[in-house]
């Protein structure tokens, strides 16, 4: 397993669905969890604070895209590991979010233990 104990992960996503999974699998492993509704929010909470340990971006989201919110991030001179959460799961797809500015791809569905996995890179 993962001890997420002390870092804040924010999720931009905005299926409510989606979003509890995630919330829940984190909250399981000690982290703390904060949401965007879209990725202009994603961006206004990252550049607002700079407690993130990870922001988890869906790339397609409302009023701004998660490819956008990255280019933004980045473009403002932000660090933080960015990891796309997508049903986007196209080799072209994953191309294209690591171009954006995302360090890493995970396509939806996928386990918990590959999630686990690419967190653990992270720490």
């Amino acid at each position: 397993m993962i001890d997420l104990n002390g870092k804040t992960i924010l999720i931009a996503e905005d299926e409510e669905f989606n979003y509890k999974f995630l919330e829940r699998v984190l909250i399981k492993l000690g982290a703390e969890v904060i949401r965007a509704h879209n990725g202009k929010e994603a961006v206004e909470l990252v550049g607002s604070n700079n407690k993130f340990w990870i922001l988890l971006l869906d790339l397609k989201m409302p009023v701004m895209t998660g490819y956008e919110a990255v280019h933004h991030i980045r473009s403002a001179g932000y660090r933080l590991p960015v990891l796309a959460v997508t049903a986007y799961a196209f080799s072209e797809d994953r191309e294209k979010a690591i171009a954006a500015g995302c360090d890493d791809y995970i396509s939806k569905p996928f386990e918990i233990q590959d999630l686990i996995e690419l967190l653990k890179k992270y720490l």
